[in-house]
């Protein structure tokens, strides 16, 4: 039986621990095989109570300790968990929702309100980054050319031509190396 096993298994750390004296009495104290039933049980009853305390909560509150070992079960509930979280798991697209909106949702939402925002600011658009590298289907709209004052946002080929208000650059300003937090500040001061 496990709880045997466990008690007894606690009780010869305790012994090997203390050199095989009674740490009460100073006494040898005997191998688990020679002890009295009365004090097997006690060392049983510690070993239980240990079990209770470990346990899986949710085991616990079912009250099936009776039909695995203890730990088996939190192991067993690990699978289950792992295997429901495996389940809800679904790849992150432009779908994939916060319960109120999607990915795409929320880049539509940003990409309008930049450029609302372009508009009523000296704004530039270019197809090229300052080096001369692009990322095709996509350019660069932004407000600021200097250091310390840009902020920039790449927006999908199909919106250039709605971007008339913003002046054409061959290449982008020399990027500053702003930061999406640089990028909030900038935007609380504009």
């Amino acid at each position: 039986m496990q709880i045997i096993d466990d008690a007894q298994v606690a009780y010869e750390a305790y012994r090997n621990h203390t050199g095989g004296i009674s740490l009460a009495s100073g006494q040898p104290i005997p191998e688990w095989a020679q002890l009295r039933p009365d004090i097997q049980s006690a060392w049983k009853a510690s070993a239980d109570a240990l079990r209770e305390q470990i346990m899986c909560p949710v085991h616990h509150s079912l009250d099936v300790r009776n039909e695995l070992d203890p730990f088996d079960q939190c192991v067993a509930c690990m699978r289950v968990e792992r295997n429901e979280l495996r389940k809800l798991a679904q790849p992150i697209t432009g779908q994939t929702s916060d319960g109120y909106h999607t990915f795409d949702e929320l880049y539509a939402h940003r990409i309008a309100l930049w450029m609302a925002l372009c508009r009523h600011h000296q704004s530039w658009k270019s197809r090229k980054h300052s080096d001369g590298s692009e990322i095709r289907g996509w350019f660069v709209l932004g407000i600021g050319t200097n250091a310390g004052e840009q902020v920039t946002y790449h927006l999908p080929d199909r919106l250039w031509d709605e971007c008339g208000f913003a002046v054409t650059l061959e290449r982008a300003p020399e990027w500053d190396g702003h930061t999406s937090n640089d990028v909030l500040e900038r935007l609380r001061l504009l």
